[in-house]
């Protein structure tokens, strides 16, 4: 995957939590484990947008680094390189919801919900060789996504509920 779309789907949501932070619950425990030292990644039921995450209870033998060998992006959870733990997450409740969204020349907008706020999106895959970019091509308003000046993509987007 092109970096600049993973970077693309952190910043985003990371910007969007700041405008939902009255929604952010905390203390949903869950458990997922790195086998063979191999990445692992899980989507977390229910769950919006993972807005933190912390080591809760620490299971491997292999050290838990958040940002290094665990970490949260849009509604998911990930581990690495041995790393297993029960992990306590802060999170917005809601669904996820998947759909494309393209722009040529105008700008396009999707609807993803018929009025929940947009407070996660993850670019899922690209659909055109020129980057989405958060406020440059690509830009979220309550319950739409708005893509301009050859943003397309396939997105995974969390609506809160």
């Amino acid at each position: 995957m092109d970096l600049s779309f993973v970077i693309c789907s952190l910043f985003l949501v990371s910007a969007l939590h700041g405008s939902y932070s009255q929604d952010v619950r905390c203390g949903l425990l869950v458990q997922l484990q790195s086998n063979n030292q191999q990445y692992n990644r899980t989507y977390v039921t229910d769950v919006a947008a993972v807005h933190s995450i912390s080591v809760h209870r620490q299971l491997s033998y292999a050290p838990c680094t958040h940002g290094q060998t665990f970490g949260s992006r849009g509604a998911s959870i990930y581990v690495d390189k041995g790393c297993g733990a029960v992990f306590s997450l802060c999170y917005i409740d809601g669904d996820l919801k998947t759909g494309e969204c393209r722009s040529y020349v105008q700008p396009q907008t999707c609807r993803y919900s018929s009025k929940d706020k947009i407070v996660s999106v993850e670019i899922l895959r690209p659909l055109s060789q020129i980057p989405c970019v958060h406020n440059k091509n690509l830009f979220v308003s309550g319950p739409f996504l708005t893509v301009h000046r050859g943003c397309a993509a396939e997105f995974l987007v969390g609506v809160d509920s």
